[in-house]
């Protein structure tokens, strides 16, 4: 039913000459090699033939909230993560298309203008990793210390991660 209803859309758009845009929470391709599944649609591979077929060139989504950009092998679709404004850093995508229907994608932090609220969320992302990782152990076979210091570097990843910086 969806499916039928999707595709009635890209006819109809197809038919008045409008290049769809494509958005849904949750991702229509992979975004990592490691964290996809509940992420990515089980159907993505379907959704992604459809929209092919109608030369839908960009899909937004976000459920995995990291700035990512994903794309087919042969490059006729895009799938582009956003971040959550809830989840350090803090920012959100920004898309200018021109009149050629040339696409620029870039993220933007938000300025709150709270005073030292970035570092405050950055500290609070950072923590929240740390401990999730620190309490993750059932191992005795590390002492506290090589924990801390994994929990440590799994923390800076983790912030990184979610930039959408490279790692």
């Amino acid at each position: 039913e969806t499916y039928a209803w999707l595709e009635g859309q890209l006819i109809e758009a197809k038919k008045n000459n409008i290049t769809p845009l494509f958005a849904m929470h949750h991702n229509i391709m992979n975004h990592s090699q490691l964290i996809y599944e509940g992420f990515t649609v089980n159907n993505a591979p379907r959704l992604r033939k459809l929209l092919i077929e109608y030369n839908v060139k960009l899909a937004f989504s976000g459920h995995i909230h990291t700035q990512s950009i994903s794309k087919t092998s042969e490059g006729e679709l895009y799938d582009i993560a956003s971040g959550a404004l809830s989840v350090y850093p803090l920012q959100f995508g920004v898309l200018d298309i021109d009149q050629d229907l040339n696409a620029n994608y870039k993220t933007q932090s938000i300025n709150t203008g709270i005073e030292g609220f970035d570092k405050k969320a950055e500290t609070f992302f950072y923590e929240l990793a740390f401990d999730k990782r620190l309490r993750g152990w059932e191992t005795e076979y590390f002492t506290e210390a090589e924990k801390e210091e994994v929990a440590h570097t799994f923390a800076l990843l983790n912030l990184e991660y979610f930039a959408g910086r490279a790692i």
